[in-house]
């Protein structure tokens, strides 16, 4: 075989290598571009697979801490501080949410703070510093968002706030959340929250 024929073939193997490589490199972007679009899992979603006593109808919207703090010092709404750990934050938020959806308040701003608590971040400090008077004290005389903590706010101003549950834990004659929920206080509660949302809608 003549020189130049080896290089016609060789020049022609390089070019359907490189077709070849096109068309691959094609269809993968085509699959991508044209698969069914299927949405990620809504925050109400995550909401009740964190907080079991809470259905997927819910009116609870993820922020990080820092946009929890951004709130309290400058936007308005309801911000539920808490975590699904804490027993006591799971029996509090479907009270919560059924009072926001009777009164048709669209969101509350829910913040995880276990982490950013733990670790006294700045962002901590910051929602810490914005309710202030509002906290109780720890072991140290410091002050310190127990948990579930709600917060109303309007226009940065703290129009109210709820902690009830949050220390209860540490009564000896109270054994569990259930055991504190009371009907009366349950309806107390209710009433209160009502009057807090009010304030922000």
């Amino acid at each position: 075989m003549r020189k130049g024929g080896l290089y016609f073939i060789m020049k022609k193997k390089t070019i359907l290598i490189g077709v070849i490589l096109a068309i691959c490199v094609l269809a993968g972007i085509l699959l991508v571009v044209l698969q069914p679009w299927s949405p990620g899992v809504s925050d109400a979603v995550r909401f009740s697979e964190a907080y079991s006593l809470v259905d997927e109808d819910n009116v609870f919207v993820h922020i990080s801490v820092r946009e929890a703090a951004d709130k309290l010092e400058s936007g308005t709404g309801i911000i539920y501080l808490g975590f699904p750990d804490c027993p006591w934050c799971q029996t509090y938020v479907p009270i919560l949410n059924m009072v926001a959806q009777d009164i048709g308040l669209e969101r509350i701003y829910y913040a995880n703070i276990f982490d950013a608590r733990a670790n006294n971040t700045s962002d901590y400090r910051r929602i810490v510093q914005a309710l202030e008077e509002r906290l109780d004290l720890d072991e140290d005389n410091n002050p310190r968002v127990f948990v579930p903590y709600i917060a109303a706010v309007r226009d940065g101003v703290i129009v109210g706030h709820d902690s009830e549950s949050s220390l209860n834990f540490r009564d000896p004659d109270i054994t569990s959340p259930l055991e504190f929920w009371t009907n009366w206080r349950v309806n107390a509660l209710m009433e209160r929250l009502e009057v807090m949302i009010r304030e922000v809608m």
